[in-house]
């Protein structure tokens, strides 16, 4: 069936049933966004949108939930132009007048936790173009949201074990679950999964694995020490700071992996002596 466009009369009955039976999978309903538009509505200053109100060829809505829901609540009918037919991945370009997340399209796919996974896809995407932990606004060409799903694609099975890992590490030890995700995530696909593994249960529980507690200088103990003294500090540096947090695990993981001990993790960020954001090794000679 060939997409066709007209515009409508929309009846809060027509636009119930389209909500009750057709929006599925979409994204979260923004409150505020809806707020405004019943404010439209009711003051009389709504108008035309260019906008569609859209249906893929699976008669799913896919762009005008708020626009529905505000005439829903209002009981004002109001006109639309309504697309049917649209290809399925039409959803991947609409904006509905709010930018789709990450997230959003995470949530269409089936994906649960999608914030945090959202998080992790964008945090490794971004580590792996430019070398250490920058956000997206770091990079000389932002990535899109196509980028982020086929770097999702290529390792989905990874990023929701890194998922489940960062949520574990983060309740026993502190910072943001992501950060951990994406450390685990990059350490496996540096060093392999094994190592990886290796590391965060010792982290995590501070013993051996024949169930010792670990020694001092063991760098899992001083990774968990750094952490403690940032979250006793008055002004905190790690929590607040990604790629210090990120660079500390990265060191700790690699005198880990390379069987050094260490009593104390220190990363200079800026200035003058600024270091280098640390390589992940790939040497991993034992595990203590």
């Amino acid at each position: 069936m060939k997409p066709s466009v007209s515009i409508m009369n929309v009846t809060p009955g027509v636009a119930k049933v389209w909500l009750d039976e057709a929006n599925v999978k979409n994204r979260r309903l923004r409150q505020k966004h809806v707020a405004a538009l019943v404010s439209d509505l009711a003051g009389g200053a709504w108008r035309l949108s260019p906008d569609a109100v859209a249906f893929d060829v699976t008669g799913r809505l896919i762009n005008g939930q708020h626009r529905l829901t505000a005439i829903v609540e209002t009981g004002i009918a109001a006109d639309c132009i309504v697309l049917l037919n649209a290809p399925v991945d039409t959803y991947d370009i609409t904006d509905d007048g709010l930018k789709r997340t990450l997230s959003d399209r995470l949530t269409r796919d089936g994906h649960g936790d999608v914030a945090a996974l959202a998080a992790v896809v964008a945090a490794v995407y971004a580590w792996e173009m430019a070398g250490w932990p920058t956000t997206s606004s770091g990079l000389i060409y932002p990535p899109t949201k196509t980028d982020y799903l086929d770097r999702l694609e290529r390792d989905e099975e990874l990023f929701v074990v890194a998922n489940r890992v960062g949520s574990r590490t983060a309740s026993a030890v502190g910072l943001p679950r992501a950060w951990w995700a994406t450390a685990y995530f990059m350490i496996v696909t540096t060093a392999g999964q094994r190592v990886a593994d290796e590391f965060i249960e010792r982290i995590i529980t501070e013993r051996s694995p024949f169930g010792w507690p670990l020694p001092g200088d063991h760098p899992c103990i001083a990774i968990r020490k750094t952490i403690d003294r940032d979250y006793r500090a008055s002004r905190p540096t790690i929590r607040t700071n990604r790629k210090l947090a990120l660079a500390l695990i990265v060191k700790a993981f690699n005198a880990f992996a390379e069987d050094r001990p260490v009593k104390l993790l220190k990363f200079r960020v800026s200035g003058e002596n600024a270091e280098e954001f640390p390589e992940i090794t790939t040497k991993a000679v034992g595990q203590r």
